[in-house]
């Protein structure tokens, strides 16, 4: 968070005004779908850490959790690429000349928002497993990394559409590497099960 900061006069120096504003309208949307985070992100911790070390119980509690965020980061990432077009013409009222880079730059948004949003499944089994120095130690790696090539590619090509890109990659780069230190809980082998039960610790914490 606080490269960020440091990066943002940088940022708005190469974009420009108006190719910063489109950037803000998208940081800003992506900062109000963090809600949906619905506490999952503080409870997860402590229910990951009270069953102990024994594998096939983390294993049910990382997949319980890893699917409850995967649904609702889906679902809000449906209805959002549904209602961009409408929310930028519309609600935002963009001039008319940023209309198509605003709802692409969002459009992109939208998919680092769901990578960012079910990596807090990892996040929370991490710290669940006091693993919190060497996660901390990635994120500084990769926001480090992040900025620095954005930074690069910001040089050559100044638009706020790269921006987002450049992000998104590295999103996506961050979740798959945390799936790839989680490979032995086989996350992906879901079963129908398995999403009820997601579905109950979602609703119960309703």
């Amino acid at each position: 968070g606080f490269l960020s900061l440091m990066m943002m006069p940088i940022y708005l120096r190469l974009l420009g005004s108006a190719e910063w504003g489109v950037v803000a309208i998208c940081i800003t949307v992506q900062s109000f779908l963090n809600i949906f985070d619905a506490g999952l992100s503080q409870i997860m911790p402590r229910d990951v850490a009270k069953v102990g070390l024994e594998l096939k119980l983390r294993t049910e509690k990382l997949k319980q959790f890893w699917m409850a965020y995967a649904l609702i980061g889906s679902i809000v990432f449906c209805v959002c690429q549904s209602f961009i077009p409408v929310l930028v013409s519309g609600w935002l009222n963009v001039p008319k000349e940023y209309e198509t880079e605003a709802v692409w730059v969002l459009r992109i948004g939208v998919v680092q928002f769901w990578f960012q949003f079910v990596n807090g499944a990892h996040v929370g089994f991490f710290y669940g497993v006091d693993q919190q120095k060497n996660l901390n130690i990635r994120s500084c790696i990769f926001a480090i990394a992040k900025h620095f090539f954005t930074f690069l590619v910001l040089m050559y090509s100044p638009k706020s559409i790269v921006y987002m890109l450049s992000l998104t990659v590295f999103s996506i780069a961050e979740y798959a590497y945390n799936s790839f230190l989680l490979k032995e809980y086989r996350v992906c082998k879901m079963v129908i099960s398995d999403w009820i039960a997601a579905l109950r610790v979602l609703f119960s914490e309703l």
